[in-house]
């Protein structure tokens, strides 16, 4: 089985963690339009992909829910594929800056998961490929033709050693 288990996993939880994968590929592939069945030329390379399963715990220890991410293997990107690994992100000085000014203002600060948030970037002035594993089409085959193909990627997914 290509969907790693405990040996004491049962039925359900398999269910459970089949729905987070999913989820995580449809949003990829549907909702966010991350990549495009477009072929390499011959000298470009094609970076695979590995699945990172997370079960996310609340506060008091409970399973809060089951997260599946699809990550690029970026440690395999040769140097010359990328400049550098900035990616725009807060400042620990701007959200302390931030905390400040909604205290001041007597505001209520909320935090809020957006999903796919840093998928939301486009590639520009750079081709890169990447293959999801050709196993996913035994579970999911309404998405079969985006397994074990090169892609283009259009936005950035996690793991890449660029962001940009």
């Amino acid at each position: 089985d290509h969907i790693p288990r405990r040996p004491q996993t049962t039925a359900g939880e398999t269910k459970a963690w089949l729905h987070a994968i999913e989820s995580e590929l449809k949003n990829l592939i549907l909702d966010n339009k991350t990549f495009k069945l477009e072929l390499p030329v011959p000298d470009e390379r094609v970076i695979p992909t590995k699945l990172v399963l997370k079960a996310k715990s609340l506060a008091n220890g409970l399973l809060d829910k089951l997260k599946a991410r699809v990550v690029a293997r970026g440690d395999l990107q040769k140097d010359n594929e990328w400049q550098d690994t900035w990616s725009a992100c807060a400042s620990t000085r701007t959200v302390k800056l931030f905390l400040a000014l909604a205290t001041s203002m007597k505001r209520r600060v909320r935090q809020g998961d957006f999903v796919g948030a840093y998928l939301q970037a486009k590639i520009r002035n750079k081709r890169i490929f990447v293959r999801l594993d050709a196993r996913y089409q035994q579970y999911f085959p309404e998405l079969a033709e985006w397994f074990g193909r090169p892609l283009l990627l259009d936005k950035g997914i996690y793991g890449l050693a660029t962001s940009d």
